[in-house]
């Protein structure tokens, strides 16, 4: 979360008077907050009349290795990749020419995603994939009711103090360079089924148990010894 003065200087910078009664009150009035939002999203680079993403069904050989903001490829080459559109849904003739990259926030369980540039711009404005993936279904339900096509694993989430050891074992081994917070991102997502295939495990690219004890077991106490 910002500064107070930075958020007042995002207020003076982005807010709007929509209803014109002379007061910019983003507090009070929703379309004084609405359109102000809308506003701060279009000098994020916010692009009209593209989805914020497609969800997709994934090949069977799926690397979610590549599960990062850093790989991206037009959307009509991941389609010829062999990455489906959930529901049938056909993407305009501009969004095919469009870069993305594909978000898998569950792993290789759960719904996949072909991310656009429009989530990246709601990211901006709240870094949890979890609120985008809130936000974005939210605005598709609004005129389409049905839900995601894949549903959500029953997976159990290891705990946040067992994620830290993953991401400073992570860390130790030269896979990951991002902050330790104890929560499964696409950068530990993707470090994780790194070390599963240098290890020959399932890659999966998803916090387990197994992979806790593999590294308590074979990792950790070789960290240990040679450490200065």
């Amino acid at each position: 979360m910002g500064s107070r003065s930075s958020c007042r200087q995002e207020f003076y910078k982005y807010a709007v008077d929509f209803d014109g009664d002379g007061k910019k009150d983003i507090w009070n009035s929703v379309p004084d907050a609405l359109a102000s939002a809308g506003g701060a999203a279009r000098r994020q680079g916010w692009q009209p009349g593209m989805r914020w993403a497609y969800e997709v069904r994934t090949p069977r050989d799926v690397d979610c290795t590549i599960g990062v903001p850093e790989v991206t490829q037009p959307v009509s080459e991941w389609l010829q990749r062999g990455y489906v559109p959930a529901h049938g849904r056909r993407p305009s003739l501009t969004e095919m020419s469009t870069p993305a990259s594909l978000l898998l926030p569950e792993g290789t369980y759960g719904p996949a995603f072909l991310a656009l540039k429009n989530y990246y711009v709601i990211k901006e404005y709240n870094f949890s994939d979890l609120y985008v993936l809130f936000v974005g279904h939210l605005s598709d339900r609004i005129s389409d009711p049905r839900g995601f096509e894949t549903p959500w694993s029953k997976n159990t989430q290891l705990k946040t103090r067992d994620v830290e050891t993953m991401q400073q074992t992570l860390t130790r081994l030269g896979l990951y360079k991002d902050k330790i917070d104890g929560k499964a991102g696409m950068l530990t997502r993707a470090a994780l089924g790194t070390y599963q295939k240098t290890n020959r495990l399932k890659v999966d690219c998803w916090p387990t148990t197994a992979v806790l004890d593999h590294m308590q077991a074979e990792v950790r106490p070789q960290l240990t010894r040679y450490r200065i």
